[in-house]
């Protein structure tokens, strides 16, 4: 069976999917793509964070 296939049977007979997961890959990476290049972890900290850390609503 095609690995497409067994994912679109689990949501159809579960009515979940792996989308939060994929999400946070997604996040992840792009913080990882952005990071390239510093020096400091600091700089790396200040400049993902905002990306990464959900903000609170006021």
């Amino acid at each position: 069976m095609d690995a497409r296939w067994l994912q679109t049977l689990a949501f159809i007979t579960t009515g979940v999917t792996d989308a939060r997961t994929e999400e946070t890959n997604r996040l992840i990476k792009d913080a990882a793509r952005v990071a390239f290049g510093f020096r400091r972890w600091e700089r790396v900290m200040h400049r993902t964070r905002g990306d990464i850390m959900p903000t609170a609503s006021v």
